[in-house]
């Protein structure tokens, strides 16, 4: 069974190599590089979303229909995720869906839920996983969308919780809004533009093992890679966020899901707080 890891992002780690273990210090600049090709400023990526309007006059009733991220690209604090994110969605690691409750076209109007989840793989004739089911992870969030043609915008911001085994805890991506196009046959989400934050202290506490490189401390990580948090989200004059950027786009899976409620087990060891403050 694969789950999912939306450390949505995290946003996360391209190149760093620290072990994050029960008894040792969450990483040491003497003994890792600081990872190299890192994107600091939080600026959309040059091919962000542009609404196409439109009368849409084909999309079908969605309701009940599951959509599953196939891709999941973030822009800020950081690049270095992506290869990443993209092989764990493609061998089914990465397990983000939208679950559609509630379509009403006359009042432009979608209802939907959204969370991580985990897949059931068994081997095909070929050697290759195939997927029999979907299911949740996490109590899904309510998120509810305008729609105008096939045009999608975010009504109330919401907080989109990442997790998978290769994490120590959940990863809360907070504040999220975003505009987005559907496929006028409904068959996917084509592209969601997503904004938000993710708060420093949060990451302080979450460690995340990559293949190749071992446990590491996500706040660690960040001071070493000179990405510090860019956004004051309580108005007390302090900076205490990371800016979140990214892109979405999530096909119809619908005849593989199922309502179970499977939780996640993690599979990083227990994680030891980076408190040092980012200079």
């Amino acid at each position: 069974m694969r789950y999912c890891v939306v450390a949505l992002w995290v946003v996360l780690v391209g190149i760093a190599s620290v072990a994050c273990d029960g008894g040792g210090s969450a990483g040491s600049e003497d003994e890792v590089a600081a990872p190299a090709e890192i994107t600091e400023t939080a600026e959309p990526a040059e091919d962000a979303f542009e609404a196409t309007g439109g009368p849409c006059g084909n999309l079908p009733d969605l309701t009940g229909r599951v959509y599953r991220v196939t891709d999941f690209i973030a822009t800020a604090p950081t690049e270095g995720i992506n290869p990443t994110w993209k092989k764990w969605t493609e061998t089914y690691d990465l397990v983000m869906m939208f679950r559609i409750l509630d379509h009403d076209p006359v009042a432009g109007h979608l209802d939907a839920v959204v969370a991580c989840g985990g897949a059931d793989l068994t081997l095909g004739d070929d050697g290759e996983p195939v997927v029999t089911g979907l299911h949740f992870s996490l109590v899904p969030t309510p998120v509810s969308f305008k729609l105008e043609g096939c045009d999608l915008t975010i009504i109330t911001p919401l907080d989109i919780h990442l997790n998978t085994p290769w994490v120590s805890g959940e990863i809360p991506i907070q504040g999220v809004t975003g505009t987005g196009l559907l496929s006028e046959d409904g068959a996917e989400i084509s592209r969601l533009d997503l904004s938000g934050h993710l708060g420093e202290a949060t990451t302080a506490k979450i460690c995340i093992g990559l293949e190749g490189l071992g446990t590491v401390n996500l706040h660690w990580f960040f001071r070493v890679a000179g990405i510090c948090p860019d956004m004051d989200t309580d108005d007390d004059g302090a900076l205490d966020a990371y800016h979140f950027l990214g892109w979405i786009r999530a096909v119809d899976e619908t005849p593989l899901f199922d309502d179970a409620l499977v939780p996640i087990e993690t599979k990083v060891p227990e994680c030891v707080p980076d408190e040092v403050p980012c200079l």
